[in-house]
C-alpha cells in the first residue's frame, strides 16, 4: 500500500509471480483524465538481468494512435506520464487505449497504472490486462467474485439493516487495430432476488492502421 500522508490518496498494488518463460506479451489498459486537474502516469518495470525492448501505443476514441519505443535496462523502472503523451500525440478526449508490446521477454515485464488528482483527493489503480497479441477474438466469461451482496457480511460492521444496491459500469479500452469494421458485444447477468440480463452492442469503424 502507497499513501500520501494527510492525504485521501493512496494506490494498493498486489504481488505478482514473474512469467519468464511467456513472450511475447501485451498489456493494456485505459488512460483516464477526468479532471484537467488529474495526472495519469503508467509505471514499467523489468524484472530480468538483460534489457527490455518495446514499445507503448496510446490511442483516442476517435481511433486516433500514437507509438513511442520503450527501453528498459536490467531491473530498471519508469514512471511515464500519460497527460504528456496524449497531448504530444494531440490525441483527444478524457480516455482512450493503452498497449505496452514487449516482442521478447514480455513476461519479465511488470505493469502498474495509476491516476489521482491533488486538488480533489482522487485516486485510482487502473486494472491492466496482460494478453497474448497472437490469440485470437473469441467469447470469454468474466466472473465477479468480489461484487458486494445486497445483504452485507456482518464483518463489515455496517449498520444494521444496511441493503447494498448494485450498479454496473463497464469499461472497453477504445482500441481498433485494423481496417475492417468491427461489431463487439456483451452482456451483464446478475442474480439477487430477482435474474436480471443487459446485452449492448457497438460497431467500431475502420481507421488506417
Amino acid at each position: 500500500m502507497v499513501r500520501r500522508n494527510e492525504s485521501p490518496i493512496g494506490f494498493h498494488f498486489d504481488g505478482e509471480p514473474v512469467e519468464k518463460d511467456w513472450s511475447p506479451q501485451s498489456t493494456e489498459s485505459v488512460w483516464w483524465l477526468p479532471r484537467a486537474t488529474a495526472s495519469d502516469y503508467l509505471i514499467l518495470a523489468n524484472a530480468s538481468k538483460e534489457p527490455l525492448l518495446g514499445s507503448l501505443v496510446i490511442s483516442d476514441s476517435a481511433g486516433h494512435s500514437a507509438s513511442q519505443a520503450v527501453t528498459l535496462g536490467p531491473a530498471e523502472t519508469k514512471r511515464m506520464d500519460l497527460r504528456a503523451a496524449a497531448a504530444v500525440a494531440h490525441l483527444a478526449g478524457t480516455e482512450g487505449g493503452v498497449t505496452v508490446l514487449v516482442p521478447t521477454g514480455g513476461g519479465n515485464l511488470i505493469t502498474s497504472h495509476i491516476v489521482f488528482d491533488e486538488r480533489t483527493g482522487m485516486s485510482a489503480t487502473m486494472k491492466a490486462f496482460e494478453r497474448d497479441p497472437a490469440e485470437k477474438p473469441k467469447a470469454h466469461t468474466m466472473r465477479a467474485p468480489m461484487m458486494a451482496l445486497a445483504n452485507p457480511d456482518p464483518v463489515l460492521m455496517f449498520p444494521t439493516g444496511t441493503k447494498l444496491v448494485r450498479k454496473f459500469c463497464c469499461g472497453i479500452p477504445p482500441v481498433h487495430h485494423c481496417r475492417l469494421p468491427s461489431r463487439c458485444c456483451g452482456a451483464v447477468l446478475a442474480r439477487a432476488d430477482r435474474f436480471s440480463c443487459r446485452t449492448w452492442y457497438w460497431r467500431r469503424e475502420p481507421r488506417a492502421c
